[in-house]
């Protein structure tokens, strides 16, 4: 008897379920599938050089508001191929005011993106 009352229950949300899920509209034509970044991931991964996947496991920091063309986060980013740069106040990556900060970051970021003028890096694509 306890055992029907288990199927019984089933069956109910079973139905509930199916009921409620058909009432639910459709998803139009026209919505847009969210982006498989996995594969995208994957696709990218499978264009590097092992050397430059090494690099990527790497988050490194320097100290400084400059990076000149010479410095180690140059070479690290160029030669090594880094996977990011934690920019830090505690590394004296800032100086001044706080409302100066947004435009430290671009112009730190900017170089960081091209740390050598003569040896284009090539950009990474996101999303």
């Amino acid at each position: 008897m306890r055992r029907l009352g288990h199927y019984g229950l089933v069956i109910l949300l079973l139905w509930v379920t199916s009921n409620f899920t058909a009432a639910l509209p459709a998803r139009p034509a026209s919505a847009q599938v969210a982006p498989d970044y996995a594969a995208e991931a994957r696709l990218w991964l499978s264009q590097l050089t092992p050397a430059e996947r090494v690099g990527q496991l790497f988050l490194v920091t320097f100290p400084g508001e400059e990076l000149p063309p010479t410095s180690d986060i140059a070479t690290l980013i160029t030669d090594y191929h880094i996977g990011g740069v934690v920019l830090s106040a505690a590394n004296s990556n800032f100086s001044g005011s706080p409302q100066n900060l947004p435009t430290q970051v671009h112009n730190l970021t900017t170089q960081l993106q091209n740390p050598r003028p003569d040896r284009a890096v090539a950009p990474h694509k996101y999303g």
